[in-house]
Formats: structure tokens, sequence, C-alpha cells
């Protein structure tokens, strides 16, 4: 993309910007940022919302990042874990809403979102499953195939639950989008 992801800059907000704010207006009450120092400094000068900043690591693998974020939230032992990638970019506040839904936060549980039968993002973690979190080695995508009977699928109104903004192309695609965000 020639910059990190979450500096991407749509109706003048950074992408991590639009997604800490509809994750507020959402009903999150506690948003962590998994970033390196770099893209921190650039971030923390126009985000205005209560975050917690902690320091990934240059070509670290999504779930080592998850990770970092879930032992910040060891003194929150009942917390879900609503769980996205900032390249999925701007995302409406009713697709965070939607997932939260009557979900048992304390629960050994995983809300997946689901449109037209595609699973996407973000994933919403109950407190309950954090051991097994901890426990594994590999992706998300594997961890949820051990648990089947864990996996609760959630479907949803939008296509940006399938959003992945990878490339140039992909990113001037997202901004000439017929599809508007609601905030």
């Amino acid at each position: 993309m020639g910059q990190p992801k979450a500096l991407l800059r749509w109706q003048g907000r950074s992408f991590c910007e639009h997604l800490i704010r509809a994750h507020y207006e959402a009903g999150v009450t506690h948003v962590v940022v998994v970033t390196l120092p770099l893209v921190k400094e650039a971030l923390a000068k126009e985000i205005e919302c209560p975050v917690t900043w902690v320091q990934g690591l240059d070509q670290e693998e999504p779930i080592d990042s998850l990770l970092r974020a879930v032992a910040v939230l060891d003194n929150a032992p009942d917390a879900a874990l609503l769980v996205g990638p900032v390249d999925q970019g701007p995302i409406p506040v009713s697709l965070l809403t939607t997932l939260c839904q009557q979900f048992p936060v304390d629960a050994c549980r995983v809300r997946i979102p689901t449109y037209q039968t595609q699973q996407g993002h973000p994933v919403l973690i109950g407190a309950g499953f954090r051991p097994l979190l901890r426990k594994h080695e590999g992706g998300l995508r594997g961890l949820f195939q051990e648990h089947p009977q864990s996996i609760e699928y959630r479907d949803v109104k939008t296509r940006a639950t399938l959003r992945n903004l990878n490339t140039p192309e992909q990113f001037e695609a997202f901004q000439r989008a017929a599809e508007p965000i609601h905030f």
C-alpha cells in the first residue's frame, strides 16, 4: 500500500480512527490497538478517544498481535474481545452492534459475522475462550476449526464484513464503492 494501512485516510480520518470511533459508538468500553511505534506516534496525535496502545513487532503473525492485546486485558477477566484487522477499513456501527447483541461475554464462545454465507470480520471472542487462545500455536482460523462447538455465526446486512484492503487497487475500489458506510 506504500504506507501502513492504519494510516490510510478516508473521509478525512485514518482507518484506525474510523475503527476506534465505530467501536466506541457501538458500546465497546476498552479499545486496545497493537501497532508499531511509528504508527502509534502518527495516530496518537489525531485520535481523541481513549485507547490502550500496545507495541507490535515487524513481521509479527496476527495471532501474536492478538495475544499482546489479550495480555493487556488480563485485569478484565470477564471482557469479551472484538477482534478486527485494520485492513478491513472503516466499518458501520451497525455491524458491531449486530455482532454484539445478546452475546454472553464470559462464555467460551466465538461469534463470526457472515454475509451471504461468507465468513468475515470482526470476530467476537468470549472471555472463556481466552485460555484456548493462549495455548494455541497457529492462527485463529485453525483454532476455530479445532473448536467448532464454540462457534456461532451471525448473519449481518453489510458486505463490509468481508472487506480486506491489501492493494492500492482494492483501496481505490473501496473509495469508489456504491455501498455507503453509516456511522
